[in-house]
């Protein structure tokens, strides 16, 4: 999973994702789990 794709681009010389699966794993959970809730950021529904 490329955490981006930027084509031959010069300051990108080392793959995150190849030396950090484990980083990635986590990430990937956290972004595909439920929101926790959070007074800093709370969530309403479109129609409040």
């Amino acid at each position: 999973m490329p955490l981006m794709f930027f084509p031959k681009e010069p300051a990108e010389s080392r793959e995150f994702a190849v030396e950090h699966p484990d980083l990635i794993a986590k990430m990937k959970t956290i972004m595909t789990g439920q929101p926790a809730p959070s007074a800093d950021f709370p969530m309403t529904a479109p129609d409040q």
